[in-house]
């Protein structure tokens, strides 16, 4: 029966389907015009499609990956996470835990090493805005310590919520 013409058909010049006698599964012979070369992937893995396939949905489960923990302290209480391709993001929406005196820069809390920044942050971002005013002040972090500051601009009492979304590598 392997040899029975009658197993294989030509379906047009680049699909052909065969019967394997031995498991009784139907096979494509052939179809690269279609499909291409395993060896020129860009994935690691050149076995087959399937390992290739799974390369890939492993590398975007670890992007969609997302750890995170809370700075409480004083002052201020602040979110921070990290997803799987090194993103990582400072968030608050809150109002300060006591008053903020304009201009005295304040320690928010120390970051774990993992999710430190690559480089200081010293960067000035609206706190809190209304139609009529915004509240200014300078989040500084400091890449090798961890360390966390706020420095208001203007005052910040405990009823003005803090909207702070911060993205770094």
């Amino acid at each position: 029966m392997a040899n029975d013409v009658s197993y294989f058909k030509v379906l047009d010049d680049d699909t052909r389907y065969s019967f394997d006698d031995a498991d009784g599964e139907v096979r494509i012979a052939g179809n690269t015009s279609n499909i291409g070369t395993l060896s020129n992937l860009t994935t690691t893995a050149k076995s087959s499609i399937v390992a290739a396939i799974n390369e890939v949905d492993a590398d975007i489960a670890t992007i969609n990956t997302v750890s995170s923990g809370t700075l409480t302290g004083n002052w201020l209480n602040m979110n921070y996470a990290k997803n799987g391709n090194g993103m990582k993001f400072l968030r608050c929406l809150a109002g300060p835990n006591a008053a903020m005196a304009a201009g005295t820069q304040r320690f928010v809390g120390t970051l774990p090493s993992e999710y430190r920044p690559s480089y200081n942050i010293d960067q000035p971002i609206v706190v809190n805005a209304t139609t009529s005013s915004a509240v200014i002040a300078i989040l500084n972090v400091d890449r090798a310590t961890g360390a966390v500051n706020i420095t208001p601009m203007s005052a910040i009492s405990t009823s003005t919520p803090i909207n702070i979304n911060l993205a770094y590598i």
